[in-house]
């Protein structure tokens, strides 16, 4: 049976901290049918319901009265959140532990500690005051692997661990392990634009049968689950072993490049020469290439893949990944093993190497966004892309 996973509206899906801040009383403002209006929505809440919606059915559960019913309607659709709500339900000015019980409400995620009774068990209740929504995150995915929660696209796997990879850039990633023991990537996406890149990259690659990238599993608002690529990462191995992943990082990039593109979606193009236009992975470097156990190579982490002149892509891996003269030319043999066209002419490289270094920016600049609150992140990515200007 589904689980029934609820959301307040006030304070959880909007942002009211402004209320606060301006000394301004919270139900007074509230009174009005039209508040919620003016307010902004709540930062994480999209990743929050779409991560959930793999687990469960999502519902706003408010306090609002029935007439407020069509007004959060609009503001829910105008804030790309309900294609992920099943219904609103509205209180009416009864307990929600009541409408919870009438409608059979597993779990509530409430800003106000009043609406979440501590003396009920058949019932969980999330407080989410002021703590990260990552943090909070964190709290649902324990309470779906108490309540051995499946999911909902293949009912016979379950969540029994979980662990966050990794939250330096714009978009986290979080490792689910299920009950067949089977590893999958959660990646949640800062904006639409990243999650369409990465849905229309992995689309283009399976549709190829292209092998060196994870498979699309499944798809909820800004969350996407793929599969996970077990193995060692190319930064770890041995010089000698390195050098053979290099050549074979080559001739990956060049078979990669050589698939046709009539249809992406896009952020914008990086061009450098009217030679067409290839798919770029942006994740052959030392962070991003997985050696699997089989031998072979895999790019992981593609939330930088677009499309537009390969050698942007190309010049993202020498400068990446290749730690030394000897190493660029192993990637330069692998590729061209491949790749039969003309080689780039200095000013050719020029662009390449500046579309690079502008791309990697937006990079920074979109992961920045995503950690403003987080003054030592922000300081990394900040001295990341001071090191990035100052190389020749």
């Amino acid at each position: 049976m589904t689980i029934k996973f609820a959301f307040d509206f006030d304070g959880v899906c909007t942002d009211l901290s402004f209320l606060a801040e301006k000394e301004v009383d919270r139900s007074e403002f509230l009174y009005s049918p039209i508040s919620f209006f003016i307010c902004p929505i709540r930062t994480g809440i999209v990743q929050l319901m779409s991560v959930s919606s793999f687990f469960s059915n999502i519902f706003i559960l408010t306090s609002r009265p029935e007439e407020a019913k069509p007004f959060i309607k609009k503001w829910l659709l105008e804030n790309q959140l309900l294609d992920l709500v099943e219904d609103i339900i509205c209180c009416n000015g009864r307990p929600k532990i009541n409408v919870m019980k009438e409608h059979k409400i597993d779990v509530l995620v409430d800003d106000e500690k009043r609406n979440l009774p501590d003396h009920i068990v058949d019932f969980k209740f999330i407080l989410w005051q002021d703590q990260y929504w990552i943090d909070l995150l964190k709290n649902i995915l324990e309470y779906f692997i108490a309540s051995r929660a499946r999911l909902k696209n293949n009912p016979r796997s379950f969540l029994k661990e979980f662990k966050l990879s990794t939250d330096i850039g714009a978009s986290p990633v979080f490792i689910l392990t299920l009950n067949d023991r089977r590893n999958i990537k959660l990646r949640l996406c800062s904006n639409n634009q990243t999650r369409d890149r990465i849905i229309s990259f992995l689309r283009i690659t399976e549709e190829n049968r292209y092998s060196h990238v994870a498979v699309l599993i499944a798809v909820n608002g800004l969350a996407i689950l793929k599969t996970y690529i077990e193995g060692v990462n190319v930064s770890s191995l041995r010089e000698q072993d390195r050098m053979d992943m290099i050549f074979k990082v080559g001739v990956a990039l060049a078979k990669l490049h050589s698939i046709e593109v009539d249809e992406f979606n896009s952020d914008f193009r990086l061009e450098v020469l009217n030679d067409g236009v290839s798919l770029l992975v942006f994740s052959a470097d030392n962070y991003n290439i997985i050696v699997t156990e089989t031998g072979e190579i895999a790019f992981i982490d593609l939330e930088a893949c677009n499309v537009g002149s390969r050698w942007v892509d190309y010049f993202w891996a020498r400068e990446q990944l290749c730690q030394s003269d000897r190493e660029k030319l192993i990637l330069k043999e692998g590729y061209f093993s491949v790749y039969m066209g003309n080689l780039l002419c200095p000013d050719e490289e020029k662009m390449a190497r500046l579309s690079y270094k502008v791309w990697l920016t937006y990079q920074f600049q979109q992961s920045k966004l995503a950690h403003a609150s987080n003054l030592q992140k922000v300081s990394l990515i900040n001295k990341a892309f001071q090191d990035l200007w100052s190389l020749e």
